[in-house]
């Protein structure tokens, strides 16, 4: 396995496993807040975002010749992410520092997996 889809590999398991402690704190966000549906649904679907990030970025890892797929898909989980924290942060529900500390760890995560996923792509093109 090439240096690149180690590093992609690596990253999207790190995904992977945030976004399944992700679902954990959506279980709480539906059965313990009052905060509204949508919202509710909204922070489930980022946590499924990258749960199936992570996926897709793992297998996508083991043929090196799909992370160049992946690499373009790639842009628009941080991007769904981002939208979800500025959610957070631009309502009341800044004040459960859980929810705040997950959106801004899903958001980073995904944006790393998009910077390693397109440096590997580039790498493996250029080879």
């Amino acid at each position: 396995m090439s240096p690149e889809s180690k590093s992609v590999k690596m990253v999207s398991l790190a995904c992977l496993v945030i976004g399944i402690v992700g679902l954990a704190i959506s279980v709480y966000v539906f059965a313990a807040t009052s905060y509204e549906f949508a919202f509710k649904c909204l922070f489930l679907a980022m946590s499924l975002e990258i749960v199936g990030y992570g996926f897709n970025g793992a297998r996508a890892a083991n043929v090196p010749s799909n992370i160049p797929e992946f690499a373009k898909q790639a842009s628009w989980s941080p991007l769904f992410c981002a939208v979800v924290l500025g959610d957070c942060l631009l309502s009341h529900k800044a004040e459960d520092p859980l929810i705040v500390v997950t959106s801004v760890v899903c958001t980073v995560c995904s944006v790393v997996l998009a910077i390693v996923a397109v440096k590997a792509a580039k790498a493996i093109k250029s080879a």
